[in-house]
């Protein structure tokens, strides 16, 4: 493997809920809401296993 790509699912459903509420409170709600990847080296790979088990 040279690199794989961490969709971050809590931040996705952190966006998710925040825009949720903005839209109860009648706010303005951005159309497309960017979360950023990251990007995973073999040396990074048990980092991300461990914290995110």
């Amino acid at each position: 493997m040279v690199a794989s790509v961490f969709q971050d699912p809590r931040a996705q459903a952190t966006s998710a809920v925040q825009s949720a509420l903005k839209m109860i409170k009648g706010e303005p709600v951005e159309t497309d809401v960017w979360v950023p990847f990251q990007l995973i080296r073999p040396e990074q790979l048990t980092v991300f296993e461990q914290y995110y088990k």
